[in-house]
């Protein structure tokens, strides 16, 4: 005979879907309660964002009052500046009217006038003295001469109207100036030139410091250089210093020899082939 309960497999299938159903509602209850914890969160800041809208909205309004009394203040001082200005400009003006008229009210001075009168009558008499200095001398009145000697006669100058004055003559002040001291051949001597130096620091090896020192040591051109022994060389960089003796000059004179020449391009064609003035290994 057939059971009529549920069998195994059937009651193994209810348990694992009311185990499915338990985990379905135990997942739905912790979503209810993160929407109901994000909820507050998002109430909470609506809150903060509110009240803080409001906190703006109070400092707007008493920016916008303090704006507003400061542009009242502003025509205020505005309005009693132009006041201001008005009434010195109507006190300049009743100034420049009052010294006009006084000026016109005022006889003029005794003592002004008179010395200007003393100066005018001064300057008339020193013209008249003038005058009478440079005026011709009379004229003298001719007897009558006959006619046969005024032919003969020459006539005579007419009087000038300044008498004539010997002159002294002017003596010559003037410095006679020394000639110059010029050499045997008649041409000035030359001014002492200062010796030539040429840029030795073009040569590959040599900078600045080298080139100073050669300078110094009697060694001023590619030419000095070019003929200079390897030993002296050496012997210059040793005295100078550990610094400077760690310098190889073995390729200096020939680098040297081809500046002298003016051979530029195989100048640098055998720098390419040097290292810090060495030959390359």
């Amino acid at each position: 005979m057939k059971s009529s309960g549920p069998s195994e497999k059937q009651k193994a299938r209810v348990k694992k879907i009311t185990g499915q159903l338990a985990k379905l509602s135990k997942s739905i209850d912790k979503r209810k309660k993160q929407e109901k914890a994000a909820k507050k969160r998002y109430q909470d800041k609506l809150k903060s964002c509110r009240a803080h809208l409001k906190e703006l909205e109070r400092a707007h309004k008493l920016v916008k009052k303090h704006k507003q009394k400061e542009e009242k203040e502003y025509k205020r001082l505005k309005e009693k500046l132009a006041e201001l200005l008005k009434a010195a400009k109507v006190r300049e003006a009743q100034k420049t009217k009052a010294q006009a008229a006084k000026k016109k009210a005022s006889p003029p001075k005794k003592g002004k006038t008179s010395t200007a009168a003393s100066k005018e009558k001064k300057r008339k008499a020193k013209q008249v003295t003038a005058s009478k200095s440079t005026t011709p001398v009379s004229k003298v009145e001719k007897a009558p001469v006959a006619e046969a000697v005024k032919k003969t006669v020459a006539p005579a100058a007419a009087p000038t109207s300044r008498p004539t004055t010997s002159r002294k003559p002017i003596a010559d002040n003037r410095r006679t100036r020394t000639p110059r001291r010029t050499s045997a051949e008649g041409t000035p001597p030359a001014p002492p030139q200062a010796p030539v130096k040429d840029r030795l620091r073009k040569i590959e090896g040599i900078g600045p410091k080298i080139e100073a020192l050669l300078h110094t040591s009697g060694i001023p051109t590619f030419k000095a250089l070019a003929a200079a022994r390897l030993t002296r060389l050496r012997a210059i960089l040793a005295e100078a210093g550990p610094s400077y003796k760690r310098h190889s000059p073995s390729t200096w004179p020939k680098q040297a020899r081809l500046a002298a020449a003016g051979k530029w391009e195989e100048l640098k064609a055998l720098q390419d082939e040097l290292h810090g003035g060495r030959e390359k290994k």
